[in-house]
């Protein structure tokens, strides 16, 4: 053997057990063992010996033996029938080549152990007797089974013998069974020390019996002088695949009923992963395995299960669950909960696709997807929690897919549907809060902005009012058209006073009249208040320069000659602060503005050009199309 590493020096003088095992552990971790003193006999009590330990002698010859059914490394059981009872039963006896003396102290242990637990799932002992030769020899019920390890490693047996559907719901209530077995033993001041699905056998109808109980002590609140006291134990003991750190027997470990709960930890791992916890190449990494009892994630075992396995496998006994019971309702309450966790486990199926789209809506259709799933998440995760509501992986979930929703809500700028999420919450992340809150200011911001500029568009909309202004443009057109061709087919000798400074006073007063049939819609917005405004504005101005050239002394035709460049003024403030679509009126009115000057004899020509030009223009604009036209603020 190579020269032992440091870390396995230490080993060694933390347990010393281990020397002279280690062949056997590298043969085989799985295997049980026993260390032997050099006369043969086991540790804890080799003064016990028969036939003395067992009492008054009653030697069996009614026992006609049969086929061999199973081999240990000590003793041999083999089918045989009870003559006196008619009856077929299992008989272990020692086997030639094992030293007498320990072999016997171990059946015999073997045989009060049991013997003392009458449970379901304990083997029953019919008797205990000695053989021809004065050895013990122990007569059982027979199991006709299989060992549960095979059963574990072959579903396809496991539904062919049993009809099983659900392997994992029948070997956790198997579990169960072995749970309940060991607590009555340790009701009973009992500790097994070698748990393992190898050592559970499983009958053809379902029956399910702990077996092997060798190695089995005592603790101290039982009255059994027989057994050796586990906290004597001294000696490393067990199956080293699926030992407990106290079982290597180091200064201070004691062994208490935890062990056997890390032992049905262990055992429930195997269930699991369809393996041993601890596994190495050599008698050293398995031990150290045993040290750090940590063993490898179990692919696709469910979350919970495997939590339970770790829990019951920690290496401080304090951490486990306090008792086999306590372990066995664990599992039973999983079993009651597994609909719910399944829905649970579906999902966050759901959940992990609905991470996979991103943080935003690519398109659409990723849009629609995203709000499926989320959908398809929150029924789930709900009906788990109606099954059963202390489901926390259910309600985590459901935390995070909301928590994710808000989170693309508040992206999207939609603070009512991040709002009605967050509301589902029952405490809320302060910072997705405190950003539903900023979201909510910005939008407010928003919606006033929004508002004043519709506000705006509306004061400045041209249809708005349109027919008001159509009834405008036709009849003062009738009027300061007709009026200055009929003043110029006379001739401007012919103008006095009263025509020039009546006629804007007769068109302020058309003006007046028609703003107070028209005023609801005329003074709606203010294109139509501008469009009054220059009209009052215009005509009054013409009053007031008219009636300044009479008093002045000026002829008439000195002051009709500013009506053009009044006109002009008039049209320019409606193309630029009205309806820019008036720009051809504009234009006529620059052009008469012009001529006007230049020949002032035409000037109610030019006049009246103007009106009509406005008149027609302002008529096209507002009967035609409904298009929105340029506005000047």
């Amino acid at each position: 053997m190579a020269t032992p590493t440091a870390p396995y020096r230490a080993l060694e003088d933390l347990a010393p057990s281990l020397r002279g095992l280690e062949e056997t552990i590298d043969a085989d971790a799985t295997m049980s063992i026993c260390p032997r003193f050099a006369d043969g006999t086991s540790p804890g009590r080799p003064e016990i010996a028969p036939p003395v330990a067992a009492g008054p002698a009653f030697t069996r010859n009614d026992l006609a033996y049969g086929e061999e059914l199973g081999r240990g490394g000590m003793g041999v059981v083999r089918a045989a029938t009870q003559a006196s009872l008619g009856r077929t039963v299992a008989v272990k006896t020692l086997r030639t080549d094992a030293p007498r003396e320990g072999a016997a102290g171990d059946l015999l242990r073997e045989a009060w152990i049991t013997g003392a637990l009458e449970h379901p799932n304990v083997v029953p002992v019919h008797d205990l007797a000695v053989d021809l030769e004065g050895q013990p020899l122990l007569v059982l019920k027979r199991i006709e089974g299989t060992a549960w390890s095979r059963l574990i490693q072959a579903p396809d047996r496991l539904r062919a013998e049993f009809g099983v559907e659900a392997p994992l719901t029948w070997h956790l209530r198997t579990f169960m069974q072995v749970c309940s077995a060991v607590a009555f033993a340790h009701s009973r001041g009992i500790l097994h020390r070698d748990l393992k699905p190898e050592n559970v056998m499983v009958g053809h109808y379902g029956e399910v019996y702990v077996l092997d109980w060798g190695l089995a002590v005592a603790l101290d609140n039982t009255k059994d002088d027989r057994l050796p006291r586990a906290r004597d134990v001294r000696h490393l003991a067990g199956t080293p695949a699926y030992m407990a750190p106290e079982m290597l027997a180091r200064p201070g470990d004691t062994l208490t009923p935890a062990t056997d709960v890390y032992l049905l930890g262990a055992t429930l791992y195997h269930l699991l992963a369809g393996r041993a916890p601890h596994s190495g190449g050599s008698a050293l990494s398995v031990m150290m395995r045993v040290l750090d009892s940590c063993p490898d994630p179990v692919e696709g075992a469910p979350p919970e299960l495997e939590a339970l396995c770790r829990r019951a496998m920690s290496p401080d006994p304090r951490d486990r669950f306090p008792s086999a019971l306590a372990l066995r309702d664990a599992i039973g309450e999983w079993l009651e909960h597994r609909p719910s966790i399944a829905l649970a486990a579906e999902a966050h199926a759901r959940l992990a696709a609905l991470a996979g789209l991103g943080p935003s809506a690519v398109d659409e259709a990723t849009r629609l997807e995203r709000y499926r799933l989320m959908g398809e998440c929150r029924f789930g995760f709900r009906q788990a929690l109606s099954i059963w509501s202390g489901n926390t992986s259910a309600t985590a979930g459901l935390r995070e897919a909301l928590e994710a929703m808000v989170e693309f809500e508040l992206g999207q700028r939609d603070a009512r549907a991040a709002a009605a999420l967050l509301s589902e919450l029952e405490a809320p992340a302060p910072e997705l809060e405190a950003r539903l809150a900023t979201l909510r200011a910005e939008l407010d911001a928003e919606a006033r902005e929004a508002a004043q500029n519709r506000e705006l568009a509306r004061q400045h909309d041209v249809q708005s009012g349109a027919r008001s202004r159509r009834l405008f443009a036709g009849v003062l057109g009738i009027f300061w058209c007709v009026i200055p061709f009929a003043w110029a087919s006379r001739g401007t000798d012919s103008l006095g006073w009263s025509q020039v400074v009546g006629g804007p006073l007769i068109f302020l007063s058309i003006t007046a009249v028609l703003a107070y049939f028209v005023k609801a819609s005329i003074t709606r917005t203010i294109v139509n208040r501008r469009i009054l405004a220059t009209i009052v504005l215009t005509l009054g101005s013409l009053v007031v320069l008219d009636t300044a050239h009479w008093l002045g002394g000026h002829t008439p035709l000195d002051a009709l000659r500013t009506h053009p460049l009044i006109d002009m003024g008039f049209i320019v403030m409606l193309v630029v602060g009205v309806d820019r679509r008036l720009w051809p009126a504009a234009v006529v009115s620059v052009l008469m503005a012009a001529a006007a000057a230049y020949e002032p004899a035409w000037v109610l020509w030019c006049i009246g050009l103007t009106n009509t030009a406005l008149s027609i223009n302002g008529w096209r604009v507002w009967t035609g199309d409904r298009r929105p036209a340029s506005v000047t603020a």
